[in-house]
């Protein structure tokens, strides 16, 4: 069991727990967490990884990996790494294009909000190529290509200000539904495809404040105090909240 840290220059976002979506996710990718192998790509800090991924740990891997600890292993002992056992499946540096991986290592590879952010079909053909016949390839990206939502009481100008989401995308990323076709394309069969909604309702978290602060730019000085005002409301009648969307897919390698 390894749970594998992709590091490259223009991957800088922080990997956040998508919940239920990726819980959806996890699940599809099914009995393989058990017997096959995994490895998931996200990016962000060792630790940062360790706590989203430790629910998971905890309720699809076998005993000896219960008690997730970030490792010194070094990656380029393949042998050990893909072994895991008490130490708690290895964290290791990577490139999500050029996985240090040999053809068929993994039952199951898995990544949340990393292709955007890089070369995404020599992504998706690199997880692959490193899952095993029969084994699963699970994605989500953002969805920029669908509208968020606040749960604001404001004018239809505004509203039709805010729905497209940041559009955040590298130039050879994906962040939309073609997600679905290059999946295919890359070879992944009886593809599972959804999009779904994230709701935040912490206005405090990197997320809401990231998709929030956002907002705030393009707004002008009249919408900004009817923005503060709806914001205030909501915040008073304990309905603050908004929701963004993610296409997630969970492919099997013939």
């Amino acid at each position: 069991m390894l749970i594998f840290w992709t590091y490259n220059p223009i991957v800088s976002l922080v990997l956040r727990t998508r919940k239920r979506s990726v819980r959806h996710v996890l699940d599809r990718l099914g009995p393989v967490l058990l017997s096959g192998g995994f490895v998931a790509l996200v990016c962000g800090q060792s630790n940062s990884v360790e706590k989203a991924a430790r629910a998971v740990l905890d309720a699809k891997c076998v005993s000896c990996h219960g008690e997730a600890r970030t490792s010194d292993l070094d990656f380029r002992e393949l042998g050990t790494i893909l072994k895991g056992g008490k130490r708690g499946p290895a964290v290791v540096p990577g490139n999500a294009e050029a996985l240090p991986f040999p053809d068929g290592a993994f039952g199951a590879v898995f990544s949340v909000t990393v292709i955007e952010e890089c070369d995404a079909d020599r992504a998706i053909s690199e997880m692959v190529r490193v899952a095993a016949p029969g084994g699963r390839v699970g994605i989500i990206v953002r969805a920029l290509d669908l509208p968020q939502w606040w749960n604001l009481d404001l004018p239809e100008p505004i509203r039709r200000k805010i729905v497209p989401p940041p559009q955040s995308v590298a130039g050879n990323g994906v962040a939309d539904a073609s997600l679905y076709r290059r999946m295919r394309r890359a070879g992944l069969t009886n593809l599972l495809c959804f999009p779904f909604l994230v709701t935040l309702d912490q206005p405090g978290g990197p997320i809401w404040r990231y998709r929030e602060d956002h907002v705030l730019s393009l707004l002008t000085e009249e919408e900004l105090r009817i923005w503060r005002e709806a914001r205030t409301k909501a915040v008073e009648e304990g309905l603050l909240m908004m929701a963004h969307p993610l296409h997630c897919a969970v492919g099997t390698k013939q």
